[in-house]
């Protein structure tokens, strides 16, 4: 047996709790990197619950003409329209084209519709909607009902004055809280690096958050 050596078990102890809480440090960041990429990219939050996107289509060509409400209807032909696209979980679209501009209403399973005025909340400028909506939400394992919680539609905003053709592609990211009765624009990602995934993780952090005002 080695000699008692007065000290060694209280430095042994506090090695021990040392070591107990690195490794808990570490396991927290494992899973908060873990949550991190879960949020960006689509993963598990925890053992049950995914996030996942699906997408719908915004193209003209596959969606349907309805009229516009409080326009003429001889107005109703080059200058404003309204198109009615498909969307996922009882959701649909509208997209909706006026003063060269465009933007999406939201219509909810009630059929309650919540426009998204991007010509006010992303640019002011002459822009379009890109062809196709992506919807970031939760399922279940095993579940086939996927719950959305936000909507992410590129908008292409003609910003440069010297030259219409160049355009300045947004990111608008839409809440959908039911239970708040509200469904807006919470956030809009400029042009750059992991534009797509900045924009998921914004789904998921400003789900519960603040509806952007108009510009």
């Amino acid at each position: 047996m080695p000699p008692y050596i007065r000290g060694r078990n209280t430095n042994t102890k506090k090695t021990l709790l040392a070591a107990a809480a690195l490794a808990l440090c570490l396991s927290a960041r494992a899973a908060s990197a873990q949550d991190q990429s879960a949020r960006r990219n689509g993963g598990d939050i925890d053992g049950n619950v995914r996030i996942k996107s699906m997408y719908t289509t915004l193209d003209a060509k596959k969606c349907v003409e309805v009229p516009v409400p409080d326009v003429p209807s001889e107005d109703q032909s080059g200058d404003y329209g309204m198109q009615q696209c498909p969307g996922i979980a009882g959701f649909s679209l509208l997209t909706l084209y006026g003063d060269m501009r465009e933007s999406v209403t939201v219509v909810a399973p009630g059929g309650k519709q919540y426009p998204q005025q991007y010509w006010e909340v992303v640019s002011a400028a002459f822009g379009s909607v890109d062809k196709r909506a992506e919807w970031v939400g939760t399922q279940k394992r095993g579940s086939k009902i996927f719950e959305p919680f936000a909507l992410i539609v590129r908008y292409n905003a003609s910003e440069n004055a010297s030259d219409v053709n160049k355009t300045t592609a947004y990111l608008a990211v839409s809440k959908i809280d039911m239970d708040r009765d509200e469904i807006c624009v919470v956030a809009k990602i400029r042009p750059g690096a992991n534009q797509n995934e900045k924009a998921r993780e914004a789904a998921f952090n400003l789900r519960n958050g603040p509806c952007m005002a108009s510009n």
